[in-house]
């Protein structure tokens, strides 16, 4: 059983780089997260394949929904906050940071040498997770996660 399901796998892992070029754009059909994300999905589809039906239209399917569904959760996590959320204009991020005292709170969480100090003040100034997380060697839904966890141990305003 176990063979079957790798050599499944490995015959048909060309279906992961199809169905990422022809389901989306460019730059996210090359996004590593949303190729390992289809290889999941492949080894998934080769685990429960019970042979009554074709294997690739079966597969594609498979990876097809694990691909849509991974995007559509990290469209939702890099959605920018509306306008009204700033409130009244600032000038720069760190007339933000000091409004908000930011700084202050980030410094009590965290020391200033920590990956999670750095991280929360790069997201807080407005520097963008794509180029953060290029400049850390991270991922971006590897960010997303450490920045979640990381502003939960931040005190309120």
């Amino acid at each position: 059983m176990q063979a079957s399901v790798d050599t499944l796998v490995m015959d048909n892992l060309s279906l992961v780089q199809a169905v990422a070029r022809r389901s989306f754009l460019p730059p996210l059909s090359e996004d590593q997260d949303l190729l390992q994300c289809g290889r999941i999905a492949l080894w998934n589809a080769a685990r429960r394949w019970d042979e009554t039906r074709p294997f690739r239209p079966y597969a594609c399917a498979c990876i097809h929904n694990a691909m849509n569904s991974w995007a559509k959760v990290l469209n939702r996590w890099n959605t920018a906050p509306p306008e009204e959320f700033l409130g009244e204009a600032y000038n720069s991020e760190e007339e933000i940071l000091d409004s908000l005292q930011l700084r202050t709170r980030i410094e009590a969480a965290w020391p200033p040498d920590s990956q999670e100090h750095l991280v929360l003040t790069s997201l807080a100034a407005g520097i963008p997770k794509e180029r953060l997380a290029a400049r850390l060697g991270r991922s971006t839904w590897d960010l997303t996660r450490l920045s979640r966890r990381a502003w939960e141990k931040v005190p309120p305003a």
